[in-house]
């Protein structure tokens, strides 16, 4: 999969997520900087990431992938 594409799902699935039209995300927005994306958010994110693109992530993955670059990173490494 190419990682424009993964980046571009990866933004529409944390904005599903997070769920406020008001929040803004791009390339750029991580946990820490993100409004709503706190740490029970982070857990919706990662399982609606798992589910989306056919993933299981580790533990660490988990807590690693904390913004759309590492969580794009991630995926462009696993064999979808």
């Amino acid at each position: 999969m190419e990682r424009e594409v993964i980046v571009d799902k990866v933004i529409e699935i944390v904005k599903e997520s997070i769920d406020d039209d008001s929040v803004e995300v791009n390339v750029e927005s991580a946990k820490d900087s993100t409004e709503n994306w706190d740490s029970m958010m982070h857990l919706m994110v990662i399982s609606n990431i798992e589910e989306g693109f056919g993933i299981t992530m580790t533990m660490e993955a988990m807590e690693n992938c904390n913004s759309v670059e590492t969580l794009t990173n991630f995926i462009s490494k696993q064999d979808i």
